[in-house]
């Protein structure tokens, strides 16, 4: 998916797949599946949010960090971050 938001291009066909999470949205009944991506270029993070459509949610550098770590486990953390310190 190829989209562009606030003059910047976002596509998950060039950039980087990190992995996935998934939720249930009760009222709908159906899953909302979150796929993590990193542009190659300039490192920037967004989210492909899959429903019964498809959207692109931009992602600060913190708001990442947060969602990863919140969503994700530590195998995911270093494909996004780099290695963690002990």
């Amino acid at each position: 998916m190829r989209t562009i938001i606030d003059g910047k291009l976002y596509d998950t066909g060039t950039a980087r797949y990190i992995g996935q999470a998934e939720e249930l949205d009760k009222p709908k009944k159906t899953t909302i599946e979150k796929r993590l991506y990193k542009k190659e270029k300039n490192g920037e993070f967004f989210l492909m949010i899959v429903t019964t459509t498809e959207e692109i949610a931009p992602m600060t550098f913190e708001e990442t960090k947060k969602w990863v770590e919140s969503n994700m486990n530590e195998y995911h953390y270093e494909q996004a971050f780099g290695s963690i310190e002990e």
